[in-house]
């Protein structure tokens, strides 16, 4: 039993990492389940007491919940001007309604009426008419329907103990339609608002991030310590901000903002009567009413959020940065008046909130002094006549930022937390035996910790670059075993292994990241303007030597050197020559940096690069190379001590060999004919020791490990860029078919297949190419299938036999590509499904003719009519009842497709037998006395007997 357990585990973990591209969302399910982050523990903490009972745990999170609503408090807001533009919505259109359906995600999850929003964005013509009659209607009349208003509300963890009830946020989630029309309101009144609101609110705004809040902050600490400054930073924690929203002041803040009278109207039957229930694992509390607060989860929610929380920080005149409801202020803190003047805004923000009825917990405020200062000034803040705590460290949205603003606690504990990942990985790894798969764990759970918001915080020591390395190494050295079954040698060089594996370093993904934030600054795709005021343009005279865009100021501390604006210009600095970020793209410059250093050979088929070049300091350079003239008479230029020569025959290597080897100490060569790599290696006496490498010109790429004395392992690896070029054309073809069979022109799509097969020599383009054979092989099987079901309704038993072999075959040539159980699978369904069809109708055929015998032993009242009428019902009785066994045997396979099938077949059981008892009956009365058949009998024993023949099409 356990055996079979297994089996069909495995075969469910082979099944899910097959279908990880088309369907993600149960890979990242099964592993979510193993990783138990997504689940509430079966035991709950509430007010010191253990809950294990399900029902109980979701009635305490909806206490816990409706707890943190207040009711609306009769204060108001000192009276705004109103603006002379006002923002109006009276009517939306079809394309308005289209609009807002395509910011539906296909996989979100459905609200309270359980509909998928799947459904609406794959039938968005049909929805889009009715939907904007509604929405107009709501827009008239200013009444927000009230079936709208009731949410589920499913708990997410915020952090600490999982067990604790209070550690968790209600996130609701709402009815799909009703998502559209907030996307419809949304729209319409987003590029209204966004210029009214704070520039210095980064949470929930388009084009900002946590990363460009951490930037602008970071960038004005390094600037101060850079300038032997201090700087005070008060992080404030409101709490549960988005629960206590006071509905009447959000109101009044919204008509000051310029919503119509309609509008406000609208949003105050939105946001009136609104109830939610929590919803876990099947169980339901009893619904609360939100008495405040804007719904998380909501498409409008955050937009409110963000317009009731403005003014808590108009016209403050200290520096200040907000992240929703995280907020922080700071100053540079020269002398007292410095600080008293922090202590001025704080209370100013302390008694704004109390005005719009939120609360600053005190408690959970910190104040954290940047310096190094051996004598900083250390100012007591205040809140409400509390003293702030002071730290030596604090977490901000992610990463941890020291006094010292080293960063070293925080890279110790992304690590620490990217090892722990790491194990998750590679224990789960272990059933999948595809390394893409694993490749695809690594990325989700390891190097996105290793990378979070790295601009603010990338190590310029190699202590802590070699200690994020080491998270990779390991990750890298377990990959290599599973591909080669032992593991690499101590010492094995990490270009070695991140070629073998096809990853970078986590220097070079640093170092493209601080690239591709600069090119999304200066092309409007980011907004950080504390950072992208720090950086100057260059104009440089006629003639000069420096062709650098950007100016790099001069820096006087290492912290000045680390910071964001001079990271990434010293970043493109070092690019600027290959990649011009007024003019290329972000894919390229991706490209650009996973090649690394590309550089072409005389030869147009072939290019080298250089995995790993850390230990050795060799830069190659290329013989006949455009602007590099060398005749070996004496060394080029001290960076240049290796060449790479380009032969066409023996000879003519050797000649050039013996040319470079007095003054180059390293020398590689290629000879095309004989398809060999020789390395050489020149020691101080210039002699020459030679080792060879096949070159394959099948391959894609070549790894070529040379050792120069003294020094460790360089690895290089030469790469074929024809292939790389076919392989692109196969992929084009690939796409072309794709569309091809969309449009069920099959037989034009297996043509364009069998061009690509012959061009392709990647194994993941091979691979998609042979799943697009098997998939088109499926679609023919299902519709011939669909033509056999239709022969059988119209008992045309020889066309349905010659069309099922036919679809057979296909789906057997569709399992035979794609190497899985798959097809096999779907072919016993389709084979259950036909042969208990088959059987399902011959009992149909005998019902049909048990009735005309029934009626004529009517007529006649012969006893032996009735007997020979009741064997055939029994013959027709027996049909069904195997029929319905063969259904039954099906749903234990599959529920779905076959369910329907055998209540129908089990209705027929009980109505024949029924029919064929009501017979007996018949024959006793024929053997006593005369029994008139009447019409109405007749007519009774069809309403039981002339059902439809309700076959069920067979589901792919």
């Amino acid at each position: 039993m356990q055996a079979d357990v297994a089996a069909v585990y495995r075969e469910y973990v082979r099944r899910v990492n097959n279908d990880i591209k088309t369907d993600p969302k149960k890979f990242w399910s099964f592993l979510n389940s193993k990783n138990n982050s997504s689940s509430i523990p079966a035991s709950m903490v509430f007010n010191n007491a253990t809950i294990t009972d399900p029902q109980i745990i979701v009635d305490r999170f909806a206490d816990h919940f409706s707890k943190s609503f207040t009711r609306d408090a009769a204060s108001t807001l000192p009276s705004a001007s109103l603006p002379y533009d006002n923002l109006t919505l009276t009517r939306v259109s079809d394309d308005d309604v289209l609009k807002a359906i395509k910011c539906l995600k296909p996989n979100m999850t459905s609200g309270p009426d359980e509909i998928p929003s799947l459904v609406i964005t794959d039938c968005a013509a049909v929805f889009a008419d009715p939907l904007c009659f509604l929405f107009n209607l709501i827009l008239n009349t200013s009444c927000y329907p009230m079936r709208w208003k009731t949410s589920a509300v499913r708990p997410i963890h915020k952090k600490d103990d999982r067990s604790e009830i209070t550690n968790y946020r209600p996130i609701a989630l709402i009815s799909n339609f009703a998502k559209v029309f907030e996307y419809v309101l949304y729209n319409s009144s987003l590029h209204y608002v966004s210029h009214k609101l704070s520039p210095n609110q980064h949470g929930f705004t388009k084009c900002r991030s946590t990363e460009t809040n951490l930037a602008s902050i970071s960038q004005y600490l390094s600037d101060a310590l850079d300038n032997h400054s201090q700087v005070d930073v008060v992080y404030t924690d409101l709490s549960k901000a988005f629960d206590m929203i006071d509905h009447g002041l959000l109101l009044i803040k919204l008509e000051s903002f310029g919503f119509s009278d309609n509008l406000v109207e609208l949003i105050r039957s939105y946001l009136s009567d609104r109830f939610m229930y929590v919803g876990v694992n099947g169980y339901a509390s009893k619904p609360f009413k939100q008495e405040s607060g804007v719904p998380q989860g909501s498409v409008l929610g955050p937009l409110f959020f963000n317009i009731f929380i403005n003014d808590l920080v108009d016209d403050l005149d200290v520096p200040h940065l907000l992240f929703a409801d995280d907020m922080k202020i700071y100053l540079t803190i020269d002398s007292i008046d410095d600080a008293l003047r922090l202590q001025g805004c704080i209370e100013e923000i302390s008694r704004r909130c109390k005005l719009n009825n939120l609360v600053l917990n005190h408690l959970k405020c910190s104040i954290v002094s940047f310096t190094r200062k051996t004598k900083p000034l250390l100012f007591d803040y205040k809140i409400n006549g509390s003293i702030l705590t002071r730290r030596e460290s604090i977490r901000d949205l992610g990463v941890i930022f020291d006094s010292k603003l080293s960063f070293g606690e925080h890279i110790r504990t992304i690590a620490g937390t990217a090892f722990r990942a790491l194990g998750f990985v590679l224990r789960a790894g272990r059933e999948f035996s595809d390394v893409t798969t694993l490749k695809l764990l690594y990325i989700t759970y390891v190097r996105s910790r290793l990378e979070y918001a790295s601009l603010v915080w990338s190590p310029i020591y190699d202590v802590h670059s070699s200690l994020l390395e080491r998270v990779q190494r390991r990750f890298l050295k377990n990959v290599v075993f599973m591909l080669n079954g032992a593991y690499p040698p101590r010492g094995c060089p990490q270009g070695l292994l991140l070629g073998e594996v096809g990853l970078q370093s986590l220097l070079d993904r640093r170092m493209e990241h601080s690239v591709i934030f600069l090119f999304k600054l200066f092309r409007g795709l980011q907004e950080c303007p504390p950072v992208l005021e720090r950086i100057s343009l260059r104009v440089s005279r006629s003639g000069s030597r420096v062709r650098s865009v950007f100016y790099i100021g001069q820096r006087h501390t290492d912290i000045g050197l680390k910071s964001p604006v001079t990271r990434m210009l010293r970043n493109y600095q070092s690019v600027e020559a290959h990649i011009d970020i007024f003019c290329c793209s972000i894919s390229q410059i991706k490209k650009f940096f996973s090649i690394s250093s590309l550089i072409t050979m005389p030869s147009q088929e072939t290019r080298l690069r250089i995995v790993n070049n850390t230990t050795t300091g060799l830069t190659t350079a290329v013989s006949g190379m455009d602007g590099f003239d060398w005749d070996g008479s004496s060394r080029p230029d001290r960076n240049f001590n290796g060449v790479f020569i380009h032969a066409k025959s023996s000879q003519e290597r050797r000649a050039e060999v013996n040319k470079w080897a007095k003054n180059c100490p390293f020398i590689m060569t290629l000879n095309f004919q004989d398809g060999s790599v020789d390395v050489f290696k020149v020691n101080q006496k210039y002699a020459i020791n030679k080792a060879s490498a096949n070159f394959d010109h099948r391959r894609r790429s070549h790894n070529i490990y040379c050792e120069r004395p003294g020094s460790k392992v360089l690895v290089i690896r030469i790469e074929n860029t024809s292939q790389q070029i076919e392989n692109e054309q196969a992929e084009k073809l690939d796409k072309e078919a794709i569309a091809a069979m969309k449009n069920k022109q099959f037989e034009a799509a297996l043509k364009k297949l069998d061009e690509a097969s012959r061009l392709a020599h990647d194994t993941k383009t091979v691979q998609g190419i042979k799943n697009t054979k098997a998939e088109i092989n499926n679609l023919q099987g299902q519709e011939l299938l669909q033509q056999v079901l239709d022969s059988e309704n119209a008992n045309e038993s020889t066309k349905a036999e010659k069309m099922f072999d036919a679809s057979l075959k296909k789906f057997q040539e569709a399992e035979r590509i794609r190497h899985t159980d798959e097809h096999r699978r779907n072919l016993e369904l389709v084979q259950t499904k036909i042969s208990a069809n088959k059987i399902f109708n011959a009992g149909n055929d005998a019902e049909k003719e048990a009735l005309e015998m029934l009626k004529k032993a009517r007529e006649s009242d012969v006893q032996n009519d009735f007997v020979a009428a009741q064997n055939k019902y029994k013959d027709a009785l027996n049909k069904y009842k195997e029929a319905k066994e063969k259904f039954d045997e099906g749903v234990k396979k599959d529920k779905g497709k076959f369910e329907m099938s055998s209540k129908i077949a089990a209705e027929k059981v009980i109505d024949i037998e029924k029919i064929v008892g009501d017979i007996d009956i018949e024959i006793l009365n024929s053997e006593i006395v005369k029994t008139t058949v009447t019409d109405n009998d007749v007519e009774n024993s069809d309403v039981n007997t002339d059902r439809k023949d309700n076959t069920v099409s067979v589901i792919e």
